[in-house]
C-alpha cells in the first residue's frame, strides 16, 4: 500500500505539535514492510521526500503533479484547505482514499470558507480527530454537517533522552539557580488560545512572587505571539521571573528540570506537551479544555483548574506546599501515559486505511 502524507512542517524545521504528531505517526507506520510512505511538505529539509516551495495557493498544482507520478492508494493530510483540495482533486482523478486529521481548536470561518470546508471535508473518506472534545467542538463551532465516517486517533508519546551536558548547558544559558521553583509551559506562543492562557499563568506568577520569590516560569517555543508575551511579562513587572527560550530541539530538557508542568490554555485538541509531561511523571496543573480532561483525571493524575489567575495560583501553591501530593500525581500521570502509544495510534490509522467504504 502506498501512502502520500501532506503536511506543512516536516523534519528539520521549527514545527508544532502537528508536526511531531505526523513525524511520529509516519515513523511508526514505516515499521510495516507492506507500506510505502511519501511525504509532501512545505517547510523543512528531507532529501528522501518532496518539498513543495512557494505560496500555498500553488500547492495543489504542484502536489497533484507529484501525486500523479507516485500514484498512492491513500492520501493523508492535515486540514489546511490547500492540502484537502489537493487530495480531493487527486481522489477524483485516481480513486485514491482521502483521510484527514483535525488537530487544533477551530477558527471561526466566514460564510464562503464554511461552504468550501464543508465540501472538502465531506469529500474525504474519513475524518479523524486527536480528541473526542475536538470533534464536538468542530461540529459546534463550524456547524458543518459531516456525512462521512469519523474516528478518534489519540497521539502517542515518545520520550527523548536527556543527558547531563544538555541540562547543564540549559541551566547555564538561562542562569537558573539551584533554589529556583520551576514551572514550565511548552509551545505557548504558537496560538492565541495558548498565549492567552500563558498570560493568565503569568498573572498567577505575579501573585505568588511575594511568598515564593524563587519562582520561575519557563515558556518554550516560538510563534506570532512571542513578542506579545514578552511585553506582557514586562507590563506585569515579572520579566526577570519568566524565561522565553524560543524554539528548542529537545522539549524533555526543560521538562526534566521543572517542578510543575503548567498547561494553561483556552483551547486545545490534545497537547503532546501534556502527554510528554505525564510520561516522565511530572505533577501537572492544566485547564479543562479540549481533550485535556480525557487524559487528566482531576486530583488523581493532575489538577484541573479554571482559567483564572487566582485559581491557577492556588493550585500551584497547593502543589508547592505538598510534596506527597506532587509525588502521587506524578506517579499516576506516569502510569496513565502508558495508555498513549504511537503503536496504538498507527494501528487505528491502519484500520482506517484498510477499511472498505
Amino acid at each position: 500500500m502506498k501512502i502520500a502524507v501532506l503536511v506543512t512542517h516536516w523534519k528539520n524545521t521549527h514545527g508544532t505539535g502537528v508536526t511531531r504528531y505526523v513525524i511520529n505517526l509516519v515513523e511508526e507506520l514505516k515499521k510495516d514492510p507492506d507500506l510505502e510512505i511519501f511525504v509532501l511538505y512545505r517547510y523543512g529539509d528531507d532529501s528522501e521526500n518532496y518539498k513543495i516551495a512557494g505560496p500555498k495557493y500553488t500547492f495543489p498544482f504542484k502536489g497533484i503533479a507529484i501525486l500523479n507520478k507516485l500514484q498512492p492508494d491513500i492520501v493523508y493530510t492535515d486540514t489546511n484547505w490547500y492540502f484537502l483540495l489537493t487530495g480531493v482533486i487527486f481522489k477524483r482523478l485516481s480513486g485514491a482514499k482521502l483521510i484527514t486529521t483535525m488537530h487544533s481548536h477551530p477558527p471561526r470561518l466566514p460564510y464562503l470558507g464554511k461552504i468550501l470546508m464543508q465540501y472538502l471535508l465531506n469529500s474525504c473518506d474519513t475524518i479523524t480527530y486527536v480528541s473526542e472534545d475536538l470533534r464536538k467542538t468542530i461540529h459546534h463551532v463550524w456547524a458543518i454537517p459531516i456525512k462521512i465516517r469519523e474516528e478518534i486517533t489519540y497521539a502517542g508519546v515518545r520520550s527523548q533522552s536527556v543527558n547531563e551536558r544538555e541540562v547543564k548547558e540549559f541551566i547555564t544559558k538561562y542562569g537558573i539557580s539551584k533554589t529556583s521553583l520551576i514551572l514550565l509551559m511548552q509551545s505557548s506562543p504558537i496560538a492565541r488560545v495558548k498565549a492567552d492562557g500563558t498570560k493568565i499563568l503569568m498573572r498567577s506568577i505575579q501573585k505568588l512572587l511575594p511568598t515564593y520569590p524563587e519562582i520561575l516560569l519557563i515558556v518554550t517555543g516560538t510563534g506570532p505571539y512571542l513578542d506579545e508575551l514578552q511585553e506582557y511579562a514586562v507590563t506585569l513587572g515579572i520579566r526577570d521571573r519568566v524565561i522565553f527560550t524560543g524554539w528548542i530541539d529537545n522539549p524533555f530538557v526543560p521538562l526534566s528540570i521543572c517542578d510543575i508542568y503548567t498547561h494553561i490554555s483556552l483551547g486545545e485538541g490534545l497537547p503532546l506537551a501534556l502527554l510528554e509531561a505525564m510520561s516522565i511523571g511530572k505533577p501537572i496543573v492544566a485547564t479543562p479544555v479540549g481533550g485535556i480532561p480525557e487524559v487528566i483525571d482531576n486530583g488523581r493524575n493532575g489538577l484541573l483548574v479554571e482559567p483564572d489567575a487566582d485559581v491557577v495560583a492556588e493550585a500551584i501553591e497547593k502543589l508547592l506546599k505538598d510534596e506527597k501530593l506532587r509525588t502521587r500525581l506524578g506517579h499516576n500521570a506516569y502510569a496513565d501515559s502508558k495508555k498513549y502509544t504511537w503503536e496504538k495510534c498507527a494501528n487505528t490509522f491502519l484500520e482506517v486505511f484498510e477499511r472498505r467504504y
